[in-house]
């Protein structure tokens, strides 16, 4: 083998030997580079016929290379370091000149010079596609080169590139259009190769060619686009992409060069296939990148996407966040973040906000003096100012000014202010359209509409509108203001639909425009968005590609679709710039991404810049701290925690940059923070601190340039801890002293009345002598009081309870209640029934089981009766063996039916007495029951409650019934004046018309 320099500057193929080097097809043979050494190794000698130029190159499943030459294709095997003829039936084919080798499915296709064939080597069968309409597109050109991919055979020829779709089995051509960069950059294809992500990057003898397989749309690459930096030349023999997405071009002359598709001015995001799955159109109206490096875009039709930028996929959360509250929203075209990380929509039905940290909906609520505003205008432009105040733009309502009243992690309270009614006089009456706002640096407002621009001067509380004069070339080009941007010189530059106007505002009283249109080098005079980058060159998207305007030599370059834009078309509203000073254009046809740095700049050289401080509550304008050398921060004893955020304005691709940090007075070392850009500090001691913050892109040196911050830490002494010490000492000292004078007075106080205490001591020692003898017979006659007081109690609880209630049923006796009702003649009573509840046979059964049976009996009796009885029905103890029951039947229906019912109960069911036996007990019932009719006072109720006493003592004697009804001879109230004195045999024998036995 013979190491050397590459030994021939044609260069026809290119493979990679994974993790090794490249296989190079030359005009001179094959030649291998090693990645490791960065060295080429002739192979010239691995066959006797491999002198002759390769053409193209193929690894096998294998490990052999399959080798194309003019002379047939060859296997080289590099375990025998040595190559051979392919060897087969069909060899004698495959023995002209092979200009393209690729494996696909389990069969290797090989393109000679007139045709392609497929080759199963299990079946030893060649087959191939050269039918009449194959080579009707050949049209009796030669073949230059092969790819298979996606079901599809790209055959590149010197008149075009041909796709034959293997599943459909129909062919399509594509060839170089003049003037049309959405095509070939020549007809005669060279070499081809497919990407990580799908696109076929075209090598022909004019240039490179990007062909986008869902996008079906090409992009073309040449030496002219790139100057230095790009292709060396346009003549591309060989291409090979690497897994870095790099492209080894393989060229004609110029040798070998290497192109990073990754540092092009312009990139593209959001193509139709990325939003297919949507089924939504990828016209973007407003963009808006969140503290996560999320880019937030709208859409055209109302949609709302969320592209993350590290791995480019898309999704749409909008929807599932806000739910019904924005299903039927058909417009959304404001867009923007607050310092919370809340994302602000609006849309054709008011304003939507979401808290990006949680994913959920935050509701507004909107009140004009404190009443509620139901606010639904479509919104056109949404605007925090430098105080963080918000300012609204709207489509038929004009401008709105949003003071915040509360704020709650799901709620925010808005005051809102329509400023229409402070407009000049002569604007009122126009179209109130508001498509742009903004704060200049000398805290103006300056508001862009459909019939003018607008101002209002803070320092003199005063509106100022300016409008097109047609006779006045000073005055602003055109009455509809598209965009209003002041640069980093403090320039106020205004878009409108007639060209970029700059402001002259050195006296609010005499401003005038400077115009700049098409005759002054503008592609276009619709002037949709301005940015400015970081070496102060405006960018402006127009409605025919985008101007890098120099504001100081107030020259431009022009750049269109075929530079790299998405489109030619850009949209109002649709720009932005993020904290890497990359500039993103809405487009209709997607984003358009530009990095100014990437010509002019190293990574190392980047600068960092803050993109918010909080210090304590207090969210610090990082305007000021960015425009300062060496910006400064304060930290007091009330301002528990420091948080800074930094970003590097440097962007490579979809990467983000790492950071790290050190603390120059508390630790030297370096702290890493990879993609994390927030610093947290808490907890600092008094002094002054040096914070170096650096960064760096994937594996590159740390940025050279630091950003250096000044942390000043100081306390007032009044809060500081050398007070507190202090004012400790001094509490302590004083604390000490009160218990030292205490203790001496008490001590003083002590000695005397010692003195005291000996001599009453003395008296009081004969006093406990005499006391000692009192108190022996006081405590005997107490003991003696305190046994009778016991006995006294015990003697009246029980007359007390003898006399009321009766021991075993705990029923009142019928004679206290008779006596006690007696004492309160005067009380009207309702009583209509008297029934006495006669246990029988208890006497028997008391003689044969004895006392406690017959206890238990009347027990368990007076329970069913409290159960059966309502709560107003009068129960009481007549005798040992019998109850008396007073109630009012009118009211408790069936009172009598349901005492019954109980007698019955019980004759059938045995009661439980000790030693564990039953038995039964007969009962018999005498009652009288007044119907239409009830006894309303005491002693009336005395006397007939005598009488059916008297009844029942008599009667159930002689009856071998068990229950007696008494009924009265007359009414109620004529009784009431009988004397029953001594007479109640007479009253029963007048005044009781029956006494029936019923059973």
């Amino acid at each position: 083998m013979n190491k050397q320099s590459l030994h021939e500057n044609h260069i026809y193929k290119i493979v990679e030997l994974a993790g090794q080097g490249l296989w190079l097809g030359t005009n001179k043979g094959l030649s291998f580079f090693n990645f490791h050494d960065e060295t080429f190794t002739s192979y010239q000698h691995i066959h006797e016929n491999l002198n002759i130029p390769v053409i193209s190159l193929k690894l096998m499943t294998s490990g052999d290379l399959a080798i194309g030459t003019e002379n047939g294709l060859y296997i080289y095997s590099a375990v025998r370091n040595s190559a051979g003829r392919f060897e087969g039936s069909v060899k004698k084919i495959l023995d002209g000149v092979v200009n393209g080798i690729e494996l696909y499915k389990d069969l290797m296709w090989v393109a000679t010079k007139e045709c392609v064939y497929s080759y199963d080597e299990k079946s030893n069968k060649l087959q191939d596609i050269c039918d009449e309409e194959f080579l009707q597109y050949i049209d009796n050109e030669r073949i230059t080169t092969l790819e298979v991919k996606f079901d599809n055979i790209w055959i590149g020829t010197i008149s075009g590139l041909i796709r034959y779709d293997i599943t459909k089995d129909n062919f399509e051509k594509y060839t170089h259009q003049k003037d049309n960069p959405n095509s070939l950059t020549a007809d005669w294809v060279q070499t081809m190769d497919f990407d990580s992500n799908g696109n076929l990057w075209i090598g022909t003898i004019d240039g490179l060619t990007v062909y986008n397989f869902y996008d079906d749309t090409f992009f073309q690459y040449k030496r002219k686009t790139f100057n230095i930096e790009g292709l060396v030349s346009n003549d591309i023999l060989s291409l090979f992409v690497d897994n870095n997405n790099l492209i080894w071009l393989g060229t004609y002359g110029s040798g070998l060069d290497i192109f990073n598709t990754e540092e092009t001015l312009f990139k593209r995001l959001i193509s139709k296939s990325d939003v297919a799955t949507y089924n939504i159109s990828n016209s973007i109206f407003s963009m808006v990148k969140d503290q996560e490096d999320f880019l937030w875009l709208t859409t055209y039709g109302g949609n709302i996407i969320k592209l993350d930028m590290m791995t480019g996929n898309i999704s749409r959360p909008v929807i599932d966040i806000l739910g019904e509250s924005y299903a039927d929203t058909d417009f959304s075209q404001a867009l923007n973040i607050d310092t919370q990380n809340r994302l602000w929509i609006g849309t054709n039905k008011g304003i939507n906000i979401i808290d990006l940290n949680t994913e959920s909906e935050v509701s507004l609520k909107l009140y004009r003096n404190e009443i509620p505003v139901d606010f639904r205008d479509m919104v056109e432009t949404i605007y925090f100012d430098h105080s963080n105040q918000l300012w609204i733009g709207t489509m038929e309502g004009g401008a709105f000014q949003l003071t915040p009243i509360i704020s709650l992690q799901n709620e925010l309270s808005y005051e809102i202010k329509n400023l229409n009614p402070e407009l000049p006089y002569i604007y009122r009456d126009l179209p109130l359209q508001i498509k742009s706002i903004l704060e200049t640096r000398d805290g103006n407002l300056w508001f862009g509409s459909l019939n003018g621009l607008l101002m209002y001067s803070k320092a003199q509380e005063k509106w100022f509108h300016f409008e097109n004069q047609p006779n006045n070339p000073q005055s602003i080009s055109n009455s509809e203001i598209l965009t209003i941007f002041e640069d980093s010189r403090g320039i106020l530059w205004v878009g409108t639909s007639n060209g970029l106007n700059k402001v002259n505002r050195d006296n609010e009283e005499e401003i005038y425009f400077d115009r700049i249109t098409k005759e002054d080098g503008l592609p276009n005079n619709v002037i949709y968005s301005i940015l400015e980058d970081e070496a102060k060159q405006l960018w402006l998207s127009t409605n025919l590609g985008i101007v890098k305007f120099s504001s100081f030599t107030e020259t431009m370059k022009s750049f269109r679709a075929n530079d790299g834009l998405s489109s030619d078309e850009f949209n109002l509203f649709s720009s932005y710039i993020d904290e890497y000073g990359i500039l993103y254009f809405g487009s209709i046809n997607g984003v358009t991404v530009i990095d100014p740095t990437v010509k002019r700049k190293s990574a190392q050289g980047r600068k960092l810049m803050l993109t918010n401080v909080v210090v304590g509550n207090n969210n610090i304008n990082v305007y000021p701290l960015n425009e300062s050398d060496l910006p400064e921060l304060i930290k007091t004893q009330d301002d528990a925690v420091i948080k800074i955020s930094v970003a590097n304005l440097y962007y490579r691709s979809l990467n983000l940059p790492q950071y790290r940090y050190r603390v120059l007075g508390l630790d030297d070392n370096w702290i890493y923070l990879n993609k994390d850009r927030t610093i947290t500090f808490a907890g600092l001691q008094e002094g002054e601190y040096f914070i170096d913050v650096q960064s760096r892109v994937g594996d590159s040196p740390w940025s050279e340039a630091s950003l250096r911050i000044k942390l000043n830490v100081h306390f007032d002494f009044f809060y500081s801890r050398s007070f507190v010490y202090l004012v400790l000492l001094l509490i302590m000292c004083i604390f000490l002293t009160a218990i030292y004078w205490v203790r001496k007075y008490y001590e003083n106080k002590i000695h005397r009345y010692q003195g005291l205490v000996k001599v009453e001591g003395i008296r009081l020692k004969e006093a406990k002598k005499q006391n000692s003898a009192l108190k022996v017979e006081l405590e005997n006659k107490l003991d003696e009081i305190g046994l009778m007081s016991a006995q006294i109690s015990d003697t009246a609880l029980k007359l007390q309870s003898h006399q009321f209630r009766d021991g075993l049923s705990g029923f009142y006796r019928y004679q206290n209640i008779a006596r006690m009702l007696g004492n309160h003649k005067e009380e009207n009573i309702k009583i209509n029934l008297i029934l006495i509840f006669h246990l029988s046979d208890l006497k028997v059964i008391e003689q044969e089981l004895g006392k406690i049976a017959g206890a238990e009996i009347i027990s368990h009796i007076a329970i069913q009766l409290r159960q059966k009885c309502p709560s107003n029905v009068h129960i009481c103890a007549l005798d040992d063996e019998s109850f008396i029951i007073l109630g009012y039947s009118t009211r408790d229906n069936q009172l009598v039916e349901t005492l019954t019912n109980l007698r019955k109960k019980l004759l059938y069911s045995k009661i439980p007495v000790a030693n564990d036996r039953r038995v039964q007990i007969n009962i018999n019932i005498t009652y009288l029951e007044i119907y239409e009719d009830e006894i309303k006072n005491i002693v009336l109720l005395n006397n007939i409650a005598d009488a059916v006493i008297y009844i029942h003592q008599h009667e159930s004697d002689k009856s071998l019934s068990n229950i007696i009804r008494i009924e009265l001879a007359q009414m109620v109230d004529t009784l009431q004046d009988v004397d029953m004195t001594n007479q109640i045999e007479h009253f029963v024998e007048n005044h009781i018309i029956s006494i029936n036995h019923i059973e």
